[in-house]
């Protein structure tokens, strides 16, 4: 390479390119008859095309004390940036399914997921993906036959999953799965005796669980299993005398429990949990039949995996948050006795995460907006906003934790019944 060339290319006599304060713009004027006789010898054209790249780059600053050049406008200083978390809305507002309910959060890795009854379509159950700018629906829309009831989503190895009263099926219990892009029936349609409702679900080491509240037996809780390609009744004899008005599902120990709101004709509703023995096949009680006070509502049960929560709303204590959980031989309060909201509460959703619980509810006394409070270290603390975030008169909470990241999706009714999703970050 010439040295004449080389010497051409280089950039102004000063090394640094910082402008001092009402200087003009300094600019490179190279020897345009040395670029010309470059062009005729091919090896050099390369070093031509960087001499033209490095005149873009030389473009000075203005008075304004910023460096202009080909990679954009810099400011002279470093803003740095606000990284303090707050709640913040997931997806476009105009891509967001409206008139729906029902909502039921899940991930799989780093995705949300959404299962939800879109009332659009005569209450057919569609699931939605968030992609990180707008949610999509995961294959088929509104995918059931027939309206449903009730929806309960699982994702268990990559498999989606959803349990739900079937209107296709005189509201029988029915189970679909999403395969190979196409939605299709897990096991026969329409399981249960008869209309079902409150339908849940869980999956252990392969064995899938759905407990619902059975119409042909007064409401009474049952829990069927899939196993060998079939659907079975788990357990001989009743799960409880009564009928029920709510059924959760979920394993503590390897072992299946039902968490339900009896109605036992008394108006009491108070909840009882019961336990699988498969060693004797009967549903044993886990502490004392009954043994919250009566009048509860809106409950969420849920297990660390040794040990079960309970979530609910609590008549007698002003319809504030009541959390329970179970020690080994009864049920205690870790809510510091006199509820875990400042006052009436609803729409109660519960999840753990490493140890920590997440409570979020409907706060009446924070202008009807969502609250998520966190236990952790035996102490409860709001997370975010004090006074609640989202709009207001939220239905049908749906909270998850995904690698210690709170997500809340819920029925945003005073907007066209949206399903919003918020996430704090």
């Amino acid at each position: 390479m010439d040295d004449e060339f080389l010497r051409q290319r280089r950039l102004t006599p000063e090394k640094s390119r910082a402008c001092p304060d009402n200087k003009a713009p300094r600019l490179f004027t190279p020897d345009w008859n040395l670029v010309m006789r470059t062009f005729e010898n091919p090896n050099k054209i390369i070093y031509s095309v960087l001499l033209i790249f490095l005149v873009t780059l030389t473009v000075g600053c203005g008075d304004n004390g910023q460096t202009n050049n080909f990679f954009g406008t810099q400011g002279a200083t470093t803003t740095t940036q606000n990284t303090t978390p707050s709640w913040r809305m997931q997806g476009d507002t105009d891509f967001i399914p409206q008139y729906a309910k029902k909502p039921t959060l899940y991930f799989n890795l780093f995705d949300p997921y959404l299962a939800f009854i879109d009332k659009t379509s005569g209450d057919k159950i569609s699931v939605f993906r968030y992609d990180g700018f707008i949610w999509k629906p995961l294959g088929q829309e509104k995918f059931t036959a027939a309206g449903a009831a009730y929806p309960s989503y699982m994702i268990y190895k990559n498999m989606h999953y959803v349990a739900y009263c079937d209107g296709s099926n005189s509201n029988r219990a029915t189970v679909m799965r999403y395969n190979n892009n196409v939605w299709e029936l897990h096991g026969r349609a329409g399981f249960s005796d008869i209309n079902a409702a409150y339908t849940s679900m869980a999956i252990y080491e392969d064995i899938f669980y759905v407990a619902y509240c059975d119409g042909h037996n007064y409401d009474h809780p049952t829990v069927m299993r899939y196993r060998t390609n079939d659907w079975e009744q788990l357990g001989t004899g009743e799960i409880s005398a009564v009928g029920a008005k709510q059924t959760i599902i979920d394993i503590v120990g390897g072992a299946p429990h039902v968490a339900y709101i009896e109605k036992d004709g008394t108006g009491e509703n108070r909840i009882s949990v019961k336990k699988y023995d498969k060693t004797t096949n009967k549903w044993n009680v886990v502490g004392t039949e009954r043994f919250s006070s009566p009048q509860v509502d809106y409950m969420s049960f849920r297990s660390d995996g040794t040990t079960p929560y309970l979530a609910y709303v609590d008549s007698t204590i002003d319809s504030r948050v009541r959390v329970m959980k179970f020690s080994g031989s009864a049920w205690s309060a870790i809510d510091g006795g006199g509820g875990l909201s400042d006052g009436p509460a609803a729409y109660t959703s519960m999840f753990i995460y490493n140890g920590a619980i997440y409570v979020a509810f409907r706060d009446y006394v924070r202008d009807s907006k969502i609250t998520l409070m966190k236990y952790d270290a035996s102490k409860w603390t709001i997370v975010g906003i004090y006074g609640g975030f989202a709009g207001k008169n939220a239905i049908d909470i749906s909270v998850f934790v995904s690698y210690n990241v709170p997500y809340v999706s819920f029925i945003n009714v005073p907007d066209k019944e949206k399903l919003t999703t918020y996430k704090y970050e």
